[in-house]
């Protein structure tokens, strides 16, 4: 028995999972939508000590518990093909911008996202005649920026959309 024991603990240990403990505590919020934004889900990350995440439905509130003391920053990211900028708490865009939250033995509350429609680029690829291309690269990106760019696939109907640009 003592050696089951010892294994269900190793592999725990090993997967990562950290069972809940008397110190866990919790972060919540609400998740807006701003006018223009449209999603059905959202994705909130707790990032720290250990990272936590939860969907839900936008325009709800969303709590994520059983989450050790330590520092963490919240993400809010909409579903893929959504056409909305993900962020951080305080509707901030990046990781090394993001607000800190200490989290010790008492829950926090107020960690509240509005989630902003960003730019969409739509289009047709067609070859010659007018027929539509299927699978074509179409990409976006920031004319002598540094950032990265953001690319779909046409659709059988030769159609893309490039969204939260």
């Amino acid at each position: 028995m003592k050696t089951k024991i010892w294994l269900v603990g190793l592999v725990l240990l090993l997967c990562g999972a950290v069972p809940a403990s008397a110190g866990a505590a919790a972060i919540s919020g609400n998740v807006g939508l701003d006018e223009g934004a449209s999603a059905e889900n959202v994705t909130v990350c707790a990032e720290g000590p250990v990272t936590a995440c939860i969907r839900v439905m936008a325009g709800h509130s969303w709590e994520i518990t059983g989450l050790p003391a330590g520092e963490y920053r919240v993400d809010f990211r909409g579903d893929f093909g959504t056409n909305m900028f993900d962020q951080y708490w305080q509707d901030v865009p990046s990781w090394d911008e993001a607000t800190l939250i200490e989290l010790g033995t008492e829950d926090v509350g107020g960690i509240d996202a509005l989630m902003h429609a960003g730019g969409e680029i739509r289009g047709t690829v067609t070859g010659a005649g007018g027929a539509p291309l299927e699978g074509v690269r179409s990409c976006a990106g920031e004319v002598g920026g540094t950032g990265g760019h953001l690319c779909v696939s046409t659709d059988k109907n030769g159609e893309y959309a490039i969204h939260a640009i």
